[in-house]
């Protein structure tokens, strides 16, 4: 499943003997003069080679940008293209290559204004064509891309216009009032009217982006070299992004801690420890980032009684699984795809508060007085974490009575246990609600949960352009799946990375995963 989980792939790599090795890259780039003057300590320090070791990189990696199968690609591509919008991080639409847009005809016309003065890294000039063109090809069945398959109920390739060299309109077949969200995602990224895949896959990248293609290593590496010309004036501050793919954990580890590294993404949380009283290093968490439920299918004895859905919310202190499974680093959750800190989140909703006696008794009301063994595995996916949340779970609902074994689900997870299994422990990177409600609701409806007034919420949210509404509705639809849904979600997990303390500014987020753009190196 696409886009799900984040997890380390044995792919080609590098072992850290051959990555110390070719890890020649000048340590004082970025140093800062012994008489700057305070003024200039206060901007951005520029220079440097920012060095990154990541863990997913494989072999069928490849230069054609449609095609994001791990957490490797997004972060390449997004160093050199830009998408069409900017996502902050609530999933909330800001200017990026369109300075602004308007709607009208019920939100089915939609203009896009572009900014002017973008080039590409081989100097032309970006137009309405260009995007227009990105669009179309993103749209594509074909291209089988994540933009093609939101977009697609909705608008038509031919629907697609440019209007002037700086004007973009889109006239949809029916109203869609989330068009510049999803012109944001990490899909919707502008190229070259006329690039094709073959030109993707054997040509040097041309985008709009910060840096600008060097090398490229399908399972070891990628390089990039500061775009001069970038339209957000200043930027980037470095001059160079070189990533390495190291498959093995402790590896990767070892890179950031003997300097050859400064940045490690997606690290184990029982790595932490192993930075306790080092100065120069420090855990670097994109705090809400995933969630990681047990996913019961209602329609399946016992999970069909909802007093053993409840007890099993009740049986859970949230607190120490924060603690214990996650080193103190993620958030108390609500059992659903939503965390507290999203912008339509609802402020009067509370998690569930740990309480043993009323979980037995709603256990022996379903009919299980002295408990029950469930007669199926909690199945697990591939990813880091996930066991220690399985085992927490495992020890904390054994002392109200319902008891299961564990039992990984491998590398065919997505296709032989996701959807099949009544009792599983999936991995699912944050969306916005329009997003994860839209796929739960349908294809990923992993607990066979249906409520008619949670679609009637959804819809609602989903007929209008007015945020506050949109929150209200929403905040309905995430009150409706804590109190009624077969998803038990204890805590909101962080992304972990690590990086060194002379690091600064790299910005986590949802679209790109890691972006560079603001990096600086003290």
């Amino acid at each position: 499943m696409t886009g799900h989980t984040v997890k380390p792939k044995r792919g080609r790599g590098m072992t850290r003997r051959t990555f110390l090795q070719a890890a020649v890259v000048s340590a004082g780039a970025a140093a800062v003069g012994a008489g700057a003057s305070r003024e200039a300590v206060a901007q951005p320090k520029r220079g440097g080679v920012l060095r990154v070791v990541l863990s997913d990189g494989n072999s069928g990696d490849s230069l054609l940008a449609t095609k994001m199968n791990n957490t490797w690609t997004p972060i390449m591509f997004l160093t050199m293209y830009d998408p069409i919008v900017r996502l902050d991080n609530g999933f909330q639409p800001h200017p990026g290559l369109a300075e602004s847009w308007e709607n009208s005809n019920d939100a089915k016309t939609w203009i896009f204004h572009l900014r002017r003065g973008v080039t590409f890294h081989d100097g032309s000039p970006l137009t309405a064509k260009d995007v227009a063109y990105s669009l179309q090809y993103e749209l594509r069945k074909e291209s089988a891309t994540y933009t093609g398959s939101l977009l697609r109920p909705y608008l038509s390739a031919n629907k697609i216009k440019a209007v002037d060299r700086y004007t973009l309109r889109l006239d949809l077949d029916k109203k869609f009032v989330f068009v510049p969200n999803v012109l944001g995602i990490r899909y919707s990224l502008a190229f070259k009217e006329g690039t094709t895949d073959k030109d993707f896959l054997n040509k040097k990248p041309v985008g709009t982006g910060p840096f600008m293609f060097k090398a490229f290593t399908p399972g070891q590496s990628f390089s990039a070299v500061r775009n001069p010309n970038y339209w957000e004036h200043g930027k980037p501050y470095v001059d160079a992004v070189q990533m390495t793919n190291i498959p093995e954990e402790a590896s990767k580890f070892q890179s950031l801690v003997t300097n050859q590294a400064d940045l490690i993404g997606y690290v184990d949380f029982a790595m932490t420890a192993q930075l306790k009283g080092d100065s120069a290093h420090q855990p670097f968490p994109f705090m809400d980032a995933a969630w990681n439920g047990l996913c019961c299918n209602i329609t399946v004895d016992p999970f069909n009684k909802p007093q053993v859905i409840k007890a099993m919310k009740l049986g859970l202190d949230r607190r120490q699984f924060v603690d214990t499974a996650f080193a103190g680093l993620a958030t108390v959750a609500f059992d659903g795809p939503i965390p507290g800190s999203d912008p339509y989140f609802p402020a009067g909703l509370k998690p569930a508060g740990r309480d043993v006696a009323a979980a037995k008794s709603l256990l022996s009301e379903a009919g299980y007085p002295n408990g029950i063994d469930l007669p199926f595995d909690l199945v697990l996916v591939e990813s880091l974490g996930v066991t220690n949340i399985a085992q927490v779970a495992k020890e904390q609902l054994a002392e109200i009575g319902v008891r299961f074994k564990i039992r990984q689900g491998g590398p065919t997870f997505w296709d032989t246990v996701y959807l099949h299994q009544p009792f599983i422990l999936p991995d699912w990177n944050r969306r916005h609600p329009f997003e994860i409600y839209g796929l739960l609701t349908t294809t990923e409806n992993m607990t066979k949960f249906k409520s008619a007034d949670l679609q009637a919420a959804l819809n609602a949210a989903a007929a209008t352009t007015d945020f506050n509404q949109q929150k209200t509705h929403y905040g309905r639809a995430i009150h409706i799946t804590a109190e009624q849904d077969g998803l038990i979600v204890p805590a909101y997990s962080p992304r972990l990375h690590a990086k060194s303390t002379k690091l600064q500014g790299v910005r986590p987020n949802f679209v790109s995963f890691l972006d560079f753009s603001s990096a600086t190196l003290s």
